[in-house]
């Protein structure tokens, strides 16, 4: 495949975010739902806006030739960093189990309906994973290039309008979902684990802890709900901190496992 122009990336990233901005002034959500499958502004618009035939041999080459084929890393990564937060938490006695509203339709039922909601979320995840991939192109697959992308294709949800606001821990988990998408597509270059890690490691952590908000819930679990109050009950000073603090442990997990494969990517294993 060519080199990927700039101009039609930076077009898709104003797009976007005009979109975002018009919805949230008018409070409409930023996402649809059709027979079940998820639907984000964010994760589709860039796709389709850059999408060009010439890249179908590209995209192929995603499907059937992952670089990274190996399980138990992308499992740690997923799993590790919401088990050690569970266990400091306990140890300090910051951490309850809770007693949720709707425990067994939505919080059991969740744990086994696992495989559908990520069903639902594979294909808008997938259309993320191909514009990061293909806009990569612009820098020879350099890990500044989706950082940088991921962080414009989201300003808008940090922008006060309508239902969007800034705060600070939002800016921080951005721009640490940023930095470990980057490091995927730049060392592991596997569409299928970058779809289970980026829907896993946030289906997790609202499973655990639970959200308030509407979109999240609908968009990683059942579109009936609204809110989820989670299986553990955190004190709300402390709460707040706990995705940033579980992303920056994935993002060191991943960075750790990207130094290894890159040592041993050059001696030659």
């Amino acid at each position: 495949m060519k080199q990927t122009k700039l101009y039609p990336v930076i077009f898709a990233v104003v797009v976007v975010n005009i979109a975002g901005i018009v919805l949230g002034y008018f409070n409409l959500d930023t996402y649809i739902i059709i027979v079940g499958f998820r639907f984000h502004l964010s994760f589709v618009l860039p796709f389709l806006i850059i999408f060009r035939t010439d890249q179908l041999t590209f995209i192929k080459k995603l499907f059937t030739e992952p670089h990274f084929k190996k399980t138990i890393l992308p499992l740690l990564w997923i799993l590790l960093p919401v088990l050690l937060i569970i266990v400091v938490l306990f140890l300090l006695k910051k951490i309850n189990l809770g007693d949720p509203e709707y425990f067994y339709e939505f919080g059991l039922s969740s744990i086994v309906d696992y495989p559908i909601y990520l069903l639902w979320n594979f294909p808008q995840i997938i259309m993320l994973f191909i514009f990061l991939a293909v806009s990569s192109t612009l820098n020879n697959k350099n890990i500044i290039t989706p950082f940088f992308f991921i962080v414009c294709i989201f300003l808008y949800e940090f922008i006060p309008i309508g239902s969007n606001g800034f705060t600070i821990t939002g800016t921080i988990s951005l721009i640490l979902t940023a930095a470990v998408s980057g490091l995927l597509i730049k060392y592991f270059q596997n569409i299928y684990w970058f779809v289970i890690v980026v829907f896993s490691v946030f289906w997790l952590y609202f499973l655990c802890f639970g959200s308030g908000s509407e979109a999240i819930i609908n968009l990683l679990f059942a579109a009936r709900y609204n809110s989820w109050e989670g299986f553990f009950s955190v004190n709300k000073n402390i709460v707040q901190y706990l995705l940033p603090v579980q992303l920056l442990l994935t993002f060191l997990l991943v960075l750790i496992s990207s130094y290894i494969r890159k040592r041993r990517v050059t001696a030659g294993f």
